[in-house]
């Protein structure tokens, strides 16, 4: 089975969330983090995090993103801070 690259962040908790997402759409995914837990390297390239799916979803599963993002995106406008 071939596999397509559909997100890149720099952070494997968003990467989970977005794998969550995926898969109760019924998107199989894997990540791929460069991120060396061991010596803490955790920023910059070698804190990258690539989300793969099969290539047949492909188009889907950046579709599904991009809504997901929109949506994430209108909804930070409706955030309000209390004032202390």
């Amino acid at each position: 089975m071939a596999w397509a690259q559909v997100y890149t962040t720099s952070s494997l908790f968003h990467a989970g969330i977005l794998e969550g997402f995926l898969e109760s759409h019924d998107i199989p995914v894997r990540i791929v983090s460069a991120a060396d837990s061991s010596r803490a390297l955790t920023v910059g390239a070698l804190a990258v995090v690539k989300i793969y799916v099969p290539a047949d979803c492909a188009v889907q599963a950046e579709e599904l993103l991009r809504i997901m993002e929109q949506s994430t995106n209108e909804n930070d406008d409706d955030i309000s801070y209390r004032d202390s």
